[in-house]
């Protein structure tokens, strides 16, 4: 007979900002369907199902909806771990005099169920769902089953939700278990703490009386360097779920299809495996297929563990996901983490002694992205360079570099567009082997990027700008320096190659004349005026942040560039929005534009445009280019991804204009979609300032020789001998598209 104690998952909810991009990332890459649907005024919902996994996912339509605050707070993730009972009332009877605050009294809805809600951890809660066997499939509250339809289903993988890594502050580790134990008669069934090096962290497992229900709760060790889990609870910005451990039956098997779908995992060193024999005496699977897939290995006296990280593609790096194979282990695999960071040291030193990780593992920087173990292999994607750079920066800077504008609602939408584009490939070209060659906006081109204006780049590394130029020209392409540069322009253009100068609108129009003239004096090739920061955006991270610039590092083309007010760190305040405040021009007109066209020589770029009638103003002006972009999600909060916009620019502006898209670029793939959409090519944005991090001029060399190497064999594989090939392609997964899209 089930007690009120004896709970099992019923689902979980996450709460999200785009719904559609939400789904299509869990049904088309993780192989969930779409089962269910909710609505009502404040939200509405999808069901997610796959094996006896249930997720929700709830987008909030109005303010007053509980969900709302955690969006605002923590961005996408989890809001409610439902919980199954045979009793719910005797459940939050129980839980109530437990110290669990009530959200919703017990009730019975529509369908018969009896439920209700009381407060977890944090701002997370719990519904409690009857159990009902005869009904073992039962929908959410709300929920209305899709009548036969299956959009989305694709080979199960995934069985069922093993456990939640749940994170929690200093000090909350042993309230949040006792509060478990009292209040929902968990039992704690493991306990440890986890030292490397420096860093240190605890952690406990409470579970359900069936096991029904697992937390790993963790707190960070005060008395040792900030680390992982301090990374999450601040980008986080408190309390909350880490990441959702799915079991699968077979894991070579789950992994296998999963890559194939397009999750990707984390990587692991080669010298975990040439290791692995010493340790473990495997029951299954052969030692070159989890190498090949990057799976770990685990073992405690009751079997063996196999478990593997997927990477974070939340804006803030706080929620991820694992998959875990079980034979027979309870282990959670806390003897990975000693396991990998000898093997880390042993890569780095070329050592194969097994020295104990406490003394010789290095301290890796894993609060950005939030992914539980360090890359080491040479970068095999431009992603990897965004785990080299947040090693080498300060929080601050990252989160500078990274973040975006209100809850980063915009930067999400431009990876989740590009995302849900499909390139249609043509094969038997028999066409001569494939350049990526090309002119972008007059200037001949190793193929169709362009490094976009950033601003404030000896933030990032020393050499800022001007390492930035060199890596330019070395690859070949041409290199726009922010009016914000920390470099002055003619430091910039003695490295020769194509620089384009990028313009603010200031208040001083005196200042914008001479800039022209300096821009046209140091040999700049172009001029690209930013119009949509009419004043810059609220973006949360510099303001919690308190951004200031450090001694040493101002704005090259402003005033003197000396000290200004961009430098008066005050907490709350982003000096570097102040400062902008006080010298950009908050009325840039058409008129404005006009005349700047009459005034330079120059070919005139246009950025930030995202209305096609904008688009054909700026063109009948005389703009030879125009940028589609956002701004990289740091202005306008809410407002379109570029790249949905694209096709109709395209269609809005003559030939003559050409134009560029910006904002989201991420690979040789999506320049490729770009260019199949209608544009001349693209501007790359924040994986250069992951090379300058990671490498100063070398790495931005990677960056660029590792984006033509993945153009090259994207264009070969489409069936394109080059660039201009591309514009042919049919694309799917995009109703606005140019060349007949396939929907």
């Amino acid at each position: 007979m089930k007690t009120p104690h004896d709970f099992s998952v019923s689902y979980v909810e996450f709460n999200v900002r785009d719904l559609d991009a939400a789904s299509a990332e869990l049904t088309g890459r993780y192989g969930f369907r779409i089962a269910g649907r909710a609505s009502s005024a404040d939200a509405e919902s999808f069901l997610l199902r796959q094996g006896r996994i249930s997720l929700v996912l709830t987008r909030t339509l109005s303010e007053a909806h509980p969900a709302a605050a955690r969006v605002r707070a923590h961005g996408d993730g989890v809001g409610d771990i439902a919980m199954s009972t045979a009793d719910v009332e005797g459940a939050f009877r129980a839980a109530v005099a437990g110290g669990a605050r009530p959200v919703t009294e017990p009730h019975r809805r529509p369908d018969g169920r009896m439920t209700a809600t009381i407060n977890g951890f944090g701002d997370v809660v719990h519904t409690l769902v009857e159990d009902d066997p005869a009904r073992p499939a039962a929908l959410p509250p709300g929920f209305t089953a899709l009548d036969g339809e299956e959009r989305g289903r694709a080979d199960e993988v995934l069985e069922e939700i093993d456990h939640f890594a749940v994170c929690v502050e200093p000090g909350q580790l042993r309230p949040t278990v006792d509060y478990y134990v009292r209040a929902f008669g968990f039992q704690l069934t493991f306990e440890e703490r986890i030292s490397v090096g420096a860093q240190a962290m605890d952690s406990k497992v409470v579970q359900s009386a069936s096991d029904g229900v697992t937390f790993t709760v963790i707190e960070p060790v005060t008395t040792g360097e900030p680390g992982q889990i301090d990374g999450f609870l601040k980008n986080h910005g408190g309390p909350g779920v880490q990441h959702v451990a799915f079991r699968a039956a077979d894991i070579v098997t789950a992994v296998s299809a999963l890559r194939d779908r397009g999750v990707e995992f984390l990587s692991t060193p080669d010298a975990y495996y040439r290791r692995l024999a010493d340790r473990i005496q495997l029951s299954r699977h052969l030692p070159g297929e989890l190498q090949r897939l990057n799976v770990l290995v685990d073992e405690d006296h009751d079997g063996q563990l196999f478990q593997i990280f997927t990477r974070s593609t939340h804006p803030r790096g706080t929620l991820f996901f694992e998959v875990i194979e079980r034979l027979g282990a309870r282990t959670f695999g806390s003897g990975n983490i000693t396991a990998l960071y000898e093997a880390v040291e042993a890569e780095r030193t070329g050592s194969q002694s097994q020295a104990p990780a406490e003394a010789t593992g290095p301290r890796p920087h894993t609060d950005r992205p939030t992914n539980p173990v360090p890359h080491t292999d040479p970068p095999v994607c431009l992603g990897d360079f965004a785990e080299a750079a947040a090693a080498a920066l300060s929080q601050e800077v990252w989160d500078f570099v990274e973040g975006g504008s209100g809850t980063e609602l915009t930067l999400a939408a431009n990876r989740t567009g590009l995302d849900r584009i499909r390139i249609v490939p043509r094969v038997l070209s028999g066409g001569p082997e494939c350049t990526t060659a090309t002119r972008l906006v007059g200037a001949e081109a190793s193929m169709p990027v362009a490094v976009a204006p950033m601003a404030y780049q000896r933030l990032v590394h020393p050499e800022g700008e001007r390492a930035t130029a060199a890596a330019a020209v070395a690859a070949g392409v041409p290199f726009a320096l922010s009016m914000l540069s920390s470099e002055p322009v003619e430091k910039v253009t003695e490295f020769g190659g194509t620089v384009w100068f990028q313009l603010y609108w200031l208040r001083d129009r005196g200042a914008v004349g001479e800039l022209v003239r300096r821009a046209e004096d140091a040999g700049c090739a172009a001029l690209m005026v930013t119009v949509d920061v009419p004043r810059m955006g609220r973006r949360p991270r510099d303001i919690r942040n308190g951004l200031a610039l450090p001694a040493g590092v101002a704005a090259a083309h402003l005033g003197r560039g000396g000290r200004s007010l961009a430098h008066d760190r005050r907490p709350g305040v982003s000096a570097v929005a102040e400062h902008t405040g006080e010298m950009f021009a908050p009325a840039l007109s058409w008129d404005d534009l006009a005349r700047l066209r009459e005034e330079t020589r120059l070919p005139l770029i246009v950025k930030g445009i995202l209305d096609p009638r904008d688009a054909a103003r700026a063109a009948a002006l005389g703009a030879d280019a125009v940028v589609v972009s956002n701004h990289g999600g740091r202005q306008l909060d809410g407002a379109v991804a570029s790249v949905d916009m694209l096709p109709e620019i395209r269609d809005a502006v003559p030939e003559s204009c050409r134009v560029l898209l910006d904002s989201g670029i991420r690979s040789g793939t999506d320049v490729v979609k770009a260019l199949a959409l209608g544009a001349t090519g693209v501007l790359l944005g924040r994986p250069v300032l992951w090379g300058l991090g990671a490498g100063g001029a070398d790495g931005v060399r990677d960056v660029l020789s590792l984006l033509a190497e993945e153009l090259r064999c994207a264009l070969t594989l489409a069936g394109c001998g080059d660039p201009a090939g591309a514009h042919e392609l049919r694309i799917a997964g995009d109703p606005g598209a140019r060349n007949g899209a396939v929907v």
